[in-house]
């Protein structure tokens, strides 16, 4: 019964790491994250890994984001050695502690350095990505629409959801949010 409850519970998820370069170490702190990332490249389970840099010059905020199918090889990679030795590295070029984040939705789409630490409101991550997903799709079909159609329905879904979601999850949503990071997280203002 134990082994069923982990099985379900073993989904695919995302990390969020959040480090802060202390002034002066911006350099090394980017050569460590460069090699961590190689690292994880090659770890079991990996899916990807985004950086992003902090959208002000001044804050030197990187957020990490690493994809993983399940969440045991996500457990793995944070026992790991290599894990371990370029995160005891970075913390010499670091400010603070990291922040980390676990999620395992759509959310993680939606999380840019130096912004609040929750996504923005569902009706926001639902529109844009929806106005992602339509030209993706519209585009796929206008240029192999007659294969398409020769394929079997089942088939057809399961190589355009492949396609659809690794675009999306590798090139359009991380673009989206960076073009519209200032509706997905307006500036709140002060009374």
């Amino acid at each position: 019964m134990a082994e069923q409850k982990y099985a379900r519970s073993d989904i695919p998820v995302t990390i969020s790491v959040i480090r802060k370069a202390k002034p002066g170490s911006e350099e090394q702190l980017e050569e460590c994250i460069s090699g961590i990332v190689e690292a994880a490249m090659k770890f079991p389970g990996h899916l990807g890994t985004s950086v992003f840099r902090s959208v002000s010059p001044d804050e030197h905020e990187y957020r990490i984001v690493y994809k993983f199918d399940h969440l045991s090889h996500l457990r793995q990679w944070e026992e790991s050695e290599e894990q371990l030795k370029w995160s005891t590295r970075m913390l010499a070029f670091q400010q603070q502690e990291p922040e980390t984040q676990v999620t395992s939705g759509l959310e993680a789409w939606f999380t840019v350095p130096g912004q609040q630490k929750s996504a923005p409101p569902r009706y926001k991550t639902a529109l844009l990505t929806w106005l992602a997903a339509f030209p993706i799709l519209t585009i796929l079909y206008l240029l192999f629409g007659s294969f398409l159609t020769s394929l079997h329905f089942v088939l057809r879904a399961l190589l355009l959801t492949a396609i659809l979601i690794a675009l999306l999850n590798w090139i359009v949503m991380p673009l989206l949010t960076r073009l519209f990071i200032g509706w997905l997280y307006p500036k709140r203002r002060q009374i």
